[in-house]
């Protein structure tokens, strides 16, 4: 044997031990963590004109199931200078492009948001999460310049930094008036960043090296004076804001008229001529009653085409349907909430849209839900999804929102809006009126929307409390001030200006329904359903139901999802119902040849009763029930606050920061 073959053979054999040798040395643990880092760290940093900052961090890191098992979490302190409160407010959280779970948690020195599934383990690799939310009180008054430090990764990661960037833009495109970065631990004066203010005015800087547990990147920039609100005082040598120089001198009720008629008849005429052309509904066919639904349609889907949108009871007919199909139950607990389970059956003899409803309710292989868990996240996801699916099925097809149009006829009387005004006043003072006006038609839209939601709720027989709390300590306040303002808009605006405008606003509102226009198809398709509730009608009381059982092309149970959706869940209730319960009773006494099972509602509460008690159990309670989960708002804090000035930079001196880990 040659030299040259021994010595490649005890390489061969170094490297066998290596391999054999190292592993249990190290263990598995330690080669994981080791693994583990954040392969790229990006904040997009947004100065707003109030002074608030919109913060986008993506946060792409590398997973291997020892301290990332299930997710990140992220620690923000929210302590400035002189020990003053900063402001907080999550907007959005995702990983992959796709909605996370998240948990915001509060405490003295800040909020800790967690990114992940407590219940679900994160696939091993790389991932990539975006969190985006609002700081405020971050701004600090200088002597030329208003000064922003911004610690964009924190000093606190469990995990190295293999690249650290930030990008900083201020309003307008406006260009920092300076700017300053630094590396390393807190305190540091490591400067080993690259950067530079682009051709559309943003800072944009990148960490030269990897940053190891406890580096982080900060960065110093000087902003313009006025270009942004600020936390610091003002001093008392600075001019002050002058007011704006509004007429408020009393003018004829009606001036401008001429502009008013003019201005509203161009809105009309668009909108009409739009309607004419697209929003015509085709003319209705024939109702003939019918024993079963359109072609492939679930009774989401059914609600949905007849009315040509979306709302809550689309969902409750849904899950009422999953029921009756036995892919889930339904119990109400004794606090009044509801409790979904999943059978363990296949989704098989679920419709498309509603198999996108049980992937949000019971992934992971969860086979129980309340409506309220986790804060009704779960509900709230199943609720999107479901819209998502039933407009992607059936926008354009069966019927037409014409949206398009709409926004072009909004958009043409915002501008006959403002030349009304302008009719009377200068154009300055018409564009500040405008968005007066414009700011009190948005609370009023937001008002309208909670008063809609909870008078449904009031009909359903359930929120009266709540209802009359929401109109006693906001309605009737809201509506004081907003004739506190029209009577002082009067001052400034004459009668037949104001007339124009809520006449405005009636018609944009009026075509936002009247645009929408079933298809040909839709037009047979809605026939078809009328025919179903005709049907479904016609089944009340013992007669009816005697012959619509004898007619029913579906079994009696099935057609309650179908009533649910068609607002006639009393009417199922004193037909199929109460003759599903007399047969049920009948059977249980042993009287004639009649076979039926005693419970007959076995997917509800885990037994039969009353049908009376029964429709009104989904039509109102679990139709409420969800109602007010899926319009509630997600929780997040908020604070305010100022910081200090100080000289110099730091790493730890400025807000943001803080860092985070895995769990």
């Amino acid at each position: 044997m040659t030299r040259s073959m021994i010595r490649a053979l005890c390489v061969r054999v170094a490297v066998i031990l290596c391999l054999v040798v190292l592993p249990p040395v190290t263990g598995g643990g330690g080669s994981a963590a080791a693994s583990e880092q954040i392969t790229r760290f990006a904040a997009d940093i947004a100065v707003q004109p109030s002074g608030d900052l919109m913060v986008t961090e993506t946060i792409a890191v590398r997973a291997a199931g020892d301290r990332i098992r299930r997710g990140i979490y992220r620690d923000i302190p929210l302590t400035g200078p002189e020990g003053r409160r900063l402001g907080f407010s999550l907007v959005s959280a995702d990983r992959d492009g796709h909605p996370v779970p998240t948990e915001v948690t509060w405490n003295d020195a800040g909020v800790r948001v967690r990114l992940g599934d407590p219940a679900q383990d994160l696939p091993r690799g790389n991932h990539v999460f975006t969190l985006t939310y609002r700081a405020s009180g971050t701004l600090t008054a200088g002597e030329a310049h208003d000064l922003l430090r911004w610690e964009v990764t924190g000093t606190g990661w469990e995990f190295p930094i293999a690249e650290a960037a930030a990008r900083v833009t201020l309003p307008g495109a406006t260009p920092p008036a300076g700017w300053k970065a630094v590396t390393g631990a807190a305190g540091s004066g490591e400067s080993n960043v690259d950067g530079g203010i682009g051709s559309d005015g943003a800072l944009s800087v990148r960490s030269r090296l990897a940053l190891p547990p406890g580096h982080g990147l900060t960065v110093a920039v000087d902003i313009p004076r006025g270009l942004a609100e600020t936390a610091g005082a003002i001093t008392g040598d600075e001019p002050q804001a002058a007011d704006a120089d509004l007429d408020l001198e009393p003018i004829a009720p009606m001036a401008g008229l001429p502009m008013v008629l003019g201005a509203v008849g161009v809105v009309l005429i668009y909108f009409g001529a739009v309607w004419w052309w697209l929003g015509r509904d085709p003319a209705a066919g024939q109702i003939i009653p019918r024993p079963m639904p359109p072609a492939n349609m679930s009774p989401a889907a059914v609600r949905f085409v007849r009315q040509m949108g979306y709302d809550t009871r689309c969902l409750a007919a849904a899950l009422v349907n999953m029921a009756v199909n036995g892919f889930l139950t339904i119990d109400r607990r004794a606090d009044g909430g509801w409790q979904l389970h999943r059978t363990g059956a296949p989704d098989t003899a679920l419709f498309p849209e509603e198999r996108a409803v049980a992937n949000k309710l019971f992934f992971a292989m969860a086979f129980e839900r309340g409506l309220d868990d986790a804060d009704g996240r779960w509900l709230r996801q199943a609720n999107d999804a479901l819209k998502e699916a039933l407009e992607a099925g059936n926008n354009d097809r069966l019927f037409v929102t014409n949206r398009l149009f709409l926004g072009i006829g909004v958009a043409l009387s915002v501008v006959a809006g403002i030349a009304m005004l302008a009719a009377i006043a200068d154009i300055g003072s018409a564009v500040i009126l405008g968005l007066i006006l414009a700011a009190v038609a948005g609370i009023a839209w937001f008002l309208g929307r909670h008063v809609v939601r909870h008078a449904r709720q009031v009909a359903r027989g359930r929120g009266i409390g709540r209802a009359l709390w929401f109109l006693a300590f906001t309605v009737v306040p809201a509506l004081l001030i907003g004739l506190v303002i029209m009577v002082g808009m009067l001052a400034v605006v004459s009668v037949a200006v104001l007339a124009g405008l809520l006449a405005l606003t009636g018609i944009a509102v009026f075509f936002a329904w009247a645009l929408k226009a079933p298809t040909h198809d839709g037009r047979r398709v809605q026939d078809e359903i009328e025919g179903m509730a005709a049907f479904i009608t016609q089944s009340g009381g013992a007669a009816g139901a005697a012959a619509a059982m004898a007619d029913a092309a579906l079994p009696p149970d099935r057609y309650l999802p179908y009533a649910l959706a068609l607002d006639l869940e009393q009417s199922w209730a004193l037909g199929f119902g109460a003759a599903l319960a007399a047969s049920a009773a009948v059977a249980s006494a042993g009287i004639g040849d009649v076979v039926a099972t005693p419970h007959t509602w076995a997917w509800y509460g885990g037994g039969g009763g009353d049908p009376l008690r029964l429709s009104d159990d989904l039509g109102h309670g679990l139709t409420a029930g969800i109602d007010s989960v899926t319009t509630a708002p997600d929780g997040s804090g908020d604070g305010s606050g100022s910081s200090s000035s100080s000289s110099g930079i730091s790493v730890g001196g400025g807000f943001g920061g803080g860092g985070g880990g895995g769990f």
